[in-house]
């Protein structure tokens, strides 16, 4: 374990970091707390300290005086420094004396913690070497890059910082750009280590040579681009050589996937941190583009249509063995799924991630038509997003279908609990939903009272009868809607309405559209 010492004069904050930071997840314990500079410079020298974190401002020895005292005792102790408002005196002076970051109070956490795991690779790799200051300025030069384009930096402050760090900002329109690595499972602890270091240097060094902006890191592992060359705005074909050698060079280097996004050009300085949101969030496409792509804002995306899945998948199939609550050929026929998605020709791998969501989505929404109280939000929607992090098919066709289990686990388990008089209404209302159903009719069938059967069913089902029936048959509508060209008329009486005007009306009140909006919505 290494060693922490934390320097302020305010209690709270050495308090708040103990919280904030698993320390012992980053090899890391908290070895003292020093409330002035001269405590912390004592406690040093009987102690020692790997990584030092200090306030500036502090009683009897500020931060800057504490660190160059320490230094004076050649020891190996690497330097946090905090401040509770930006100066950029101190700042010229932290660089001076070689620190591994400046870090504006409130201390932002996923900084603070991307600045320990950069400061023990330091240390690992080079335990009795000095920090030498170009290092440092790199280290604050991406700090106030982040700063600028997540508009947490005023204008003024930007172009003085710009003079000492070698920022360009004269030259204009900006463009932001977000390469994200998709590494294998197994290098995914080491993304923000060794190969987010290579690919970063990958694209600076091409970025650089052409002459077309500045390249950084982000404290989430991806890798920033701040691009403002003359004539980039104008012919996009000049960026797109640049991104794309970039991609090519990690692929080749490292054998490891990216994708890119820009945010497109703005003109102001105070504008730009529009198009690093932009690029951010057109990262989601990643999900439905093959990956070394770039996707620009503004550019249509010309996506698989329902119909090429419908070609592969059966839903019906799908609905069927999930409302039936059979697991082993729910399996069984997922793996055959899978099969056809190998073998169909021009599937990409993004296709079929997004093809494994819709299967899950529509697991989901099946189980949920048979029992709408189940709450599977912790066990499976939470693990969705973890298709974006798969690569592989067979990787996929796995967690499908171990989600897949676990639905129908919950819903056999919930479904075995159920009243035995409750399960034959359920039974019967997801087998005759088209049919009139009225709860009275079903309670003379029973051989009980209505009201009491009502009232069994609410505690049972954790909704009243009517409306789980018009749920069931909205869900079965929706179904209808995507997967059919039937008109409105059409699935109204085959999910249970004589009226199409009454199916409208309840169909808006439990999705707050119309059915012909609904089914515009996901062509």
């Amino acid at each position: 374990m290494y060693r922490v010492l934390i320097a302020d004069d305010e209690p709270s904050i050495p308090e708040g970091m103990k919280q904030i930071i698993n320390w012992e997840d980053f090899g890391l314990e908290v070895c003292g707390v020093a409330y002035n500079g001269s405590q912390a410079l004592e406690m040093v020298r009987n102690f020692g300290a790997d990584i030092l974190i200090t306030d500036i401002q502090m009683p009897k020895m500020n931060g800057l005086e504490l660190i160059k005292s320490i230094k004076e005792l050649e020891l190996d102790t690497r330097f946090i420094v905090l401040s509770g408002y930006d100066d950029f005196q101190y700042l010229k002076e932290s660089i001076k004396l070689g620190i591994e970051n400046y870090l504006i109070k409130p201390v932002n956490t996923e900084e603070l913690s991307s600045t320990l795991i950069n400061t023990l690779d330091k240390i690992r790799s080079q335990p009795k070497q000095k920090i030498y200051s170009q290092s440092d300025i790199e280290i604050i030069r991406s700090n106030i890059l982040y700063r600028w384009v997540t508009d947490s930096i005023s204008e003024a402050e930007l172009k003085e910082r710009s003079l000492l760090l070698d920022i360009n900002i004269d030259r204009t329109p900006f463009a932001a750009c977000l390469l994200r690595l998709h590494c294998p499972k197994s290098d995914v602890v080491n993304k923000t280590k060794d190969i987010l270091s290579a690919a970063e240097k990958i694209c600076s060094d091409t970025i650089s040579q052409k002459d077309l902006g500045m390249v950084f890191s982000t404290p989430f592992g991806d890798i920033a681009f701040i691009i403002n060359c003359n004539g980039c705005s104008e012919d996009y074909s000049i960026l797109s050589t640049a991104l794309s050698e970039c991609m090519t060079g990690i692929k080749d280097s490292l054998q490891v996937d990216s994708f890119i996004t820009v945010g497109g050009f703005e003109n102001e300085i105070n504008q730009f941190p529009r198009s690093f949101k932009r690029a951010l969030e057109l990262q989601q496409y990643s999900i439905i583009m093959p990956l070394n792509s770039i996707r620009y804002y503004g550019e249509k995306t010309s996506l698989k249509t329902k119909a090429q899945v419908e070609g592969i998948i059966s839903f019906e199939e799908i609905n069927s063995l999930v409302v039936t609550r059979n697991a082993a050929s729910l399996a069984t026929y997922l793996d055959s799924a899978f099969d056809r998605l190998k073998e169909a020709a021009g599937i990409t791998p993004a296709f079929v991630q997004n093809t494994a969501l819709e299967i899950l989505f529509f697991i989901l929404n099946s189980a949920r038509s048979v029992l709408d109280g189940i709450d599977l939000s912790e066990t499976i929607e939470c693990r969705l997003s973890d298709i974006y992090n798969m690569q592989h098919i067979d990787e996929i066709r796995e967690f499908v279908k171990e989600m897949s289990e676990i639905t129908v686990a919950v819903l056999v388990n919930r479904y075995n609990n159920m009243n035995p008089i409750v399960k034959r209404v359920v039974d019967y209302v997801r087998l005759n939903y088209s049919e009139d159903i009225c709860l009275k009719t079903l309670a003379i069938e029973l051989n009980i009272n209505p009201n009491y059967l009502g009232q069994l069913f609410k505690d049972e089902t954790g909704e009243f009868f009517n409306d789980y029936i018009n749920k069931i048959r909205v869900n079965k509508a929706k179904e209808l809607l995507l997967r059919t060209k039937s008109s409105t008329k059409e699935i109204s009486s085959a999910v249970g309405y004589t009226d199409p005007n009454y199916f409208y009306r309840i169909f808006k009140k439990y999705t707050c559209v119309s059915p012909t909006e609904f089914r515009a919505s996901k062509v």
